[in-house]
């Protein structure tokens, strides 16, 4: 972090993990995602989260590795997170994202997102613009048909080819300029938001440190 605060960068970032609480309406601060994709990230000081990062991913890894043992044996090639990883750049904003798993059998291109927590419907989402950005980024997959699998330990929710129709593409694109325009989209602070935050009061001082206390009532 340097010392004269946060750094506008020269082209607008964005990663894809940004944006599918926002399309699913599951977060509304599209603020903090500006902020983010506005600004170089080794330049503002980032919030302390009380988070367990290494069960996560140990447990990530875990379903990640059963995952391509069983595409593998079912003779797909498979190709693992940082192989995957894109970058694709647009007028108003370069979009990144690293799909966990990619595979490829009989000409069909399927790409996987574990999850080892509990099921969200934003996460569907996220493979969904997976499958829009990554064959446009990734030349090589361009043309062939691509579907999506978010894989839970206990279950798996398919995403079908025609999920990514032209009306999602549209609210994706939409999402994307307001991230990257210039003028910054309202704060909409929230305990149940700003406690995952990563940007700090120093940034943001609107930030909900607490939630509201419990107030008590004799009408119920």
């Amino acid at each position: 972090m340097t010392s004269d605060g946060p750094q506008p960068r020269e082209h607008p970032y964005i990663w894809v993990t940004w944006m599918p609480r926002l399309l699913s309406g599951n977060h509304h601060c599209e603020w903090a995602s500006w902020f983010k994709a506005q600004h170089d990230g080794k330049t503002w000081r980032r919030a302390h989260r009380d988070f367990e990062p290494t069960m996560w991913a140990l447990n990530h890894k875990a379903l990640l590795r059963e995952e391509r043992k069983r595409l593998e044996a079912d003779g797909a090639t498979v190709r693992v997170e940082r192989q995957n990883q894109f970058h694709l750049r647009g007028w108003h904003a370069t979009l990144s994202g690293m799909p966990d798993l990619v595979s490829l059998k009989d000409g069909q291109v399927t790409i996987h997102d574990l999850k080892s927590g509990e099921p969200h419907e934003h996460h569907a989402i996220q493979v969904m613009l997976y499958m829009w950005a990554f064959p446009l980024a990734r030349r090589e997959y361009g043309g062939l048909p691509i579907s999506g699998r978010v894989v839970y330990p206990d279950h798996v929710v398919e995403a079908p080819e025609s999920a990514v129709d032209q009306a999602f593409v549209n609210r994706a694109v939409d999402l994307i300029k307001t991230l990257a325009g210039e003028e910054p989209p309202p704060r909409t602070p929230s305990a149940s938001e700003c406690v995952f935050c990563e940007i700090t009061s120093d940034d943001c001082p609107e930030r909900v440190e607490t939630p509201p206390p419990e107030e008590e009532t004799d009408l119920f």
